[in-house]
C-alpha cells in the first residue's frame, strides 16, 4: 500500500520538477564516458541503468499526462478567439463604428461618458446599448466594471495588426464630432 501512495506523490509533482527528473534521467544516461567519469556517476550508471530508465520514462509519461489538460485548455482557447475574430467579418456599421472609433483614436479602454461625447451615433439611430450588448455577446467588447469598456486583447492585437483594412471596410474613417 505504501508504495501506490509513493507513487501518487509522484504523479501529483509539478510538471517542472518531473521535467527536470526526466532531463536528469536522460543526461546520467546518455553522457559521455568521460563526463560521466568526471562526475563519478559511472559505477551508478552501470549498476543502475534500467531503473534510471525506467524513471526516465515514468517522469517523462506523468510529465506529458500533466500537461495534456494544459494544452488542451491552451488549444480551446486559441480556437474560440479564431471564432471570436470571425465576427469582424459579420459587424453591422454601428457596431463597426464603435471598433473603428476606438482604433483611430487608439484607446483600448474607455469610459461610456467619453464615447457619448465623441461618436455620432446619429444616423445609426440605435442605442449605444444595444450596439454594446451585441459586441459582448460576440465577444468583441469586455465591460470591466460599470461604463468602463474594453476590446479584449487578442481582439486588439487583430485590429491593430490590420489597422488599415478594418479601418477602411466601410470606405470611410468614423466620425468624429469633437
Amino acid at each position: 500500500m505504501n508504495l501506490f501512495s509513493d507513487w501518487f506523490k509522484a504523479i501529483q509533482l509539478k510538471p517542472r520538477f518531473l521535467f527536470g527528473f526526466f532531463i536528469l534521467g536522460i543526461l546520467i544516461l546518455l553522457l559521455p564516458k568521460d563526463f560521466a567519469y568526471f562526475f563519478g556517476i559511472t559505477d551508478l550508471r552501470n549498476q543502475y541503468r534500467g531503473w534510471i530508465g525506467v524513471g526516465t520514462l515514468a517522469a517523462f509519461c506523468f510529465w506529458l499526462v500533466q500537461l495534456w489538460p494544459k494544452f488542451r485548455d491552451w488549444l480551446d482557447a486559441r480556437q474560440e478567439e479564431k471564432k471570436v475574430l470571425k465576427n469582424l467579418n459579420t459587424l453591422t456599421k454601428k457596431e463597426y463604428l464603435v471598433l473603428a472609433f476606438r482604433l483611430h483614436r487608439g484607446t483600448q479602454r474607455w469610459n461610456e461618458t467619453e464615447e457619448t461625447r465623441e461618436i455620432d451615433f446619429g444616423e445609426y439611430g440605435d442605442s449605444k446599448h444595444e450596439i454594446y450588448s451585441s459586441l459582448f455577446q460576440q465577444g468583441l467588447l469586455l465591460e470591466e466594471s460599470v461604463s468602463i469598456y474594453q476590446i479584449p486583447l487578442f481582439v486588439w492585437k487583430h485590429l491593430q495588426k490590420n489597422k488599415s483594412k478594418f479601418l477602411s471596410q466601410y470606405g470611410n474613417n468614423p466620425k468624429i464630432t469633437s
